[in-house]
């Protein structure tokens, strides 16, 4: 299969889908979006549900981003779920223009690093979210399909399991383990381990 050139497809509308545009590099241009129904403002056109985009297109013409927007309680399976309905499609990894992504990291296919976001001698898996200004130290190891939300801050040689929520401005000392699954809340602290999923907020307080 050959590999596609610079042209994207998002796989949702709304904010997030914005935010995306918006931290495109100019070289990349975006063809559409897919969902179920078109969303105000989207300056790109809609290609219909994803059903309807499949048939339309094959996985060598373009490659794809996850736009999905989390709502309440962040269900980052949905998420995997839509992306694992385009299994052998090709995924685009996006690094915003004011993002820093020093030379020794690695990032995973459909990774999306927004706009300055630091990633530094890091290693992501597939399908993550670094929002804007979010700090991943050194020597951190995140799985696939982790969410890191807008100005939080993971200490050196941190380590998180697939399919986890770090809220906005959430703060994790060097050195802690968070399993996978797991939910750490807007603005939490946390200094130590955490030993099974769940929802943590304030200091490390288990809630979910």
């Amino acid at each position: 299969m050959t590999q596609p050139d610079n042209t994207i497809v998002l796989l949702g509308g709304g904010g997030h889908a914005l935010s995306l545009l918006e931290a495109m590099p100019a070289a990349v241009a975006v063809k559409g979006y897919t969902a179920p129904e078109p969303s105000p403002g989207m300056p790109v056109r809609w290609l219909g549900i994803d059903k309807d985009f499949r048939e339309l297109y094959t996985p060598g013409e373009v490659r794809l981003l996850c736009a999905f927007v989390y709502g309440g309680r962040p269900d980052l399976e949905l998420r995997r779920r839509i992306i694992g309905e385009y299994a052998g499609w090709h995924f685009y990894t996006l690094v915003a223009p004011t993002a820093t992504v020093t030379r020794f990291s690695r990032l995973g296919e459909g990774t999306e690093v927004m706009h300055r976001a630091v990633v530094n001698r890091a290693t992501l898996g597939r399908h993550c979210v670094v929002n804007t200004g979010a700090v991943v130290e050194h020597d951190c190891r995140i799985a696939d399909n982790v969410f890191i939300g807008p100005g939080a801050v993971l200490g050196g040689e941190v380590s998180v399991g697939a399919d986890s929520f770090i809220g906005l401005g959430a703060m994790v000392r060097n050195g802690v383990s968070i399993p996978p699954g797991t939910v750490v809340g807007m603005g939490a602290v946390i200094t130590s381990d955490i030993s099974e999923p769940g929802v943590y907020v304030g200091h490390g307080r288990r809630i979910g």
